[in-house]
């Protein structure tokens, strides 16, 4: 599992989606209508083989992509 801390500022729509490195959706983990405060969410990637791939995170205007590399 992957674990990720965020905030949301204002009531919105939140994308979680993991990528590979040619920008070729895998996997959306979370999209949800989300109200303002701090959150700590588990995303299973367990079905993913090793390597390495981009989570982008969305919503309300933000947008954030991170490197996720998988070692099994």
């Amino acid at each position: 599992a992957v674990y990720l801390d965020f905030t949301v500022g204002a009531a919105s729509s939140v994308t979680l989606a993991v990528y590979d490195l040619k920008g070729e959706l895998i996997k959306t983990v979370l999209n949800e209508q989300l109200m303002p405060g701090k959150y700590n969410y588990s995303a299973d990637v367990s079905m993913l083989p090793a390597g390495s791939y981009l989570v982008r995170m969305s919503g309300n205007g933000y947008m954030k992509t991170l490197p996720l590399n998988i070692i099994k």
